[in-house]
């Protein structure tokens, strides 16, 4: 009896420790499957928020379009109007614009490619930049404000030339350095810091945002080739390769 007795009592132990983890089981598999579903809703809201959001920075669009009307299909480009340019567009047989954000890792490589490319093609081809901050780099619009406020004191292309260079992309690039690089290109710092610090130049960068949307544009780097009435002849989406952009020159120069 004492026997059959210890063995009852270890049998009905046994069973409760089993029912036990079975029911701690199921009931972290419940609680997993209900923090999937909310992660999967959640999840599922992000992704159509991001759809209905333009590719640029709302705060840039909504300075230069307050009434937030959609942004309008462009199919021709005012060249006189270019602000930022190396060559001469009334003389050149096509103009390529870069649409460029300067957080953007891809745009890093691409102004790089795209410089040494534009050295084959002088006094046939004009090469322009304008600004496309993206939304999911927070740091990009300042950047584009800073870099137009050198353009202010002639020194645009040289101040985007060293931004690219430093930056580890991605919003990794010191706030200091938008004014440590207006140093070192001997701009005049109070005129500077005022120029950003107030956003003097935000009009300027969504304009470029808006043309940039307009031409077709949902990410960057972006670039357009256009002939000598401004007609956009061609779009240009993600970071082309040297050869890619070479081929697709030839081929337009030798249409002109």
């Amino acid at each position: 009896m004492e026997n059959s007795s210890k063995k009852s009592g270890y049998l009905g132990h046994d069973h409760s420790l089993h029912a036990y983890f079975f029911g701690l089981i199921t009931g972290i598999a419940v609680i997993a499957g209900l923090a999937l579903v909310v992660f999967l809703i959640i999840w599922q809201k992000n992704l159509l928020q991001a759809k209905n959001t333009p590719a640029v920075a709302d705060d840039v669009v909504n300075s230069q379009n307050d009434d937030k009307a959609p942004f309008e299909k462009i199919t021709k480009i005012d060249l006189n109007s270019l602000q930022h340019v190396k060559g001469n567009v009334n003389s050149t047989d096509l103009t390529f614009i870069e649409y460029s954000d300067l957080e953007c890792s891809f745009c890093k490589k691409y102004h790089v490619t795209v410089k040494e490319v534009a050295k084959n093609y002088q006094n046939k081809i004009a090469f322009a930049y304008k600004h496309f901050p993206l939304n999911i780099h927070s740091k990009a619009k300042r950047e584009a404000i800073a870099a137009e406020c050198a353009g202010l004191q002639d020194k645009f292309f040289e101040y985007v030339d060293k931004i690219f260079e430093i930056t580890p992309s991605n919003n990794n690039l010191e706030d200091q350095k938008l004014f440590d690089t207006a140093q070192e290109l001997n701009l005049n710092m109070d005129d500077f810091k005022a120029c950003v610090e107030k956003e003097e130049t935000l009009s300027t960068v969504a304009a470029d945002a808006l043309e940039a949307q307009g031409s077709g544009a949902t990410g960057t780097p972006h670039a357009i080739l256009v002939d000598k009435g401004g007609n956009i002849l061609t779009t240009f989406q993600g970071a082309l390769t040297a050869g890619q952009l070479t081929q697709a020159f030839d081929q337009y120069l030798a249409e002109e």
